[in-house]
């Protein structure tokens, strides 16, 4: 790539987009790359030339917890709904003095 390298992109990638998975794909790589990529936010590193298996297993597992963290955020959501003060209904004095 002109200009930046794959672990420079991710760096950008994840400063603006981080909620974005990145997969690493390279045919240059190495165990510090591999470890500076997964310390930047890669889920996963590839290097060329592989399998079409590999690749199948990697996106399956990019699924998979890209589907854990939208189901997380949905648990997350319904608990500050179930768990907020608002529609809270007392009879002690305290109860009606504060929702006045």
């Amino acid at each position: 790539m002109p200009g930046m390298n794959g672990i420079e992109l991710l760096g950008k990638v994840k400063q603006e987009y981080p909620d974005t998975m990145v997969v690493i794909i390279t045919a240059y790589g190495s165990i510090e790359t591999a470890v500076q990529a997964m310390k930047a936010g890669a889920v996963d590193y590839l290097l060329k030339p592989f399998k079409p298996d590999q690749l199948s297993l990697v996106l399956e597992k990019v699924t998979q917890q890209k589907r854990l963290a939208s189901e997380i955020q949905y648990v997350k959501g319904r608990l500050d709904q179930m768990t907020r003060f608002d529609n809270i209904i007392g009879q002690s004095k305290p109860c009606r003095t504060s929702l006045i």
